[in-house]
């Protein structure tokens, strides 16, 4: 019997390519994605709720800006929704990712007494796998 990694059934390298982030040319910053990506993994698999969260946060920031070519989270948000890059459904999620993501300043979050709970992390985890998927699918399309 093989071993599930031997198996030929399954590809890795497509399912893994989402985590490549290779749709990003500087390599600097692909390899900063790269690490917080499996940071924000094993702290969503590890029930690490506030750190998930901004993890997550800051690689959506970080992937819009650098695909939209912004200097700023909003910006690169609204250019985003502009070239229909993210659905208004997803734009209004990511608006609420900026604000959960700001609860890193334990007194914001203290006095706004925002949620930071496992459904806002698995929220977030979702809305950068699906963007995440959306840029690498359209880079392949142009590349």
């Amino acid at each position: 019997m093989k071993k599930q990694y031997e198996r030929d059934d399954i590809d890795y390298r497509e399912i893994a390519g989402s985590r490549t982030f290779d749709f990003i040319n500087n390599k600097k910053l692909r390899l900063l994605l790269q690490r917080d990506y499996k940071s924000a993994k094993t702290c969503l698999i590890n029930e690490l709720w506030k750190p998930t969260i901004i993890l997550y946060g800051s690689l959506i920031e970080a992937v819009l800006i650098e695909n939209t070519g912004t200097m700023s989270f909003n910006s690169a948000l609204e250019k985003s929704l502009k070239n229909k890059i993210i659905s208004q459904k997803e734009y209004y999620k990511i608006q609420i990712v900026k604000d959960l993501r700001n609860f890193v300043h334990i007194h914001k979050e203290l006095s706004e007494g925002g949620e930071i709970n496992e459904s806002w992390a698995r929220t977030f985890s979702d809305i950068c796998e699906s963007i995440i998927k959306r840029f690498k699918k359209e880079k392949s399309h142009i590349g």
